[in-house]
């Protein structure tokens, strides 16, 4: 597949890195980053179900940030 192949490997890098990491708000960010490579592959190699899973762990790393680092900064400040 060309450079396209490149993608999983980029995503299975960083997820590399994100599991060696302690703080909890810094896994969360990396692996933020892991899905969209994966989305775009799966979408190109046309994996419906790679897709899907892709995008429901997009949302609930989303909700994890926003509820562990965003929200919680938000009331410990105020």
């Amino acid at each position: 597949d060309g450079p396209m192949s490149l993608l999983p490997v980029a995503a299975m890098l960083i997820s590399s890195v994100a599991l060696y990491i302690t703080e909890e708000w810094k896994i969360r960010f990396l692996s933020f980053f892991v899905s969209p490579p994966w989305l775009v592959y799966d979408a190109y190699t046309g994996s419906i179900p790679g897709v899907a899973a892709e995008i429901f762990t997009i949302c609930s790393i989303g909700i994890a940030i926003w509820r562990y680092d965003i929200r919680k900064t938000k009331n410990t400040e105020g």
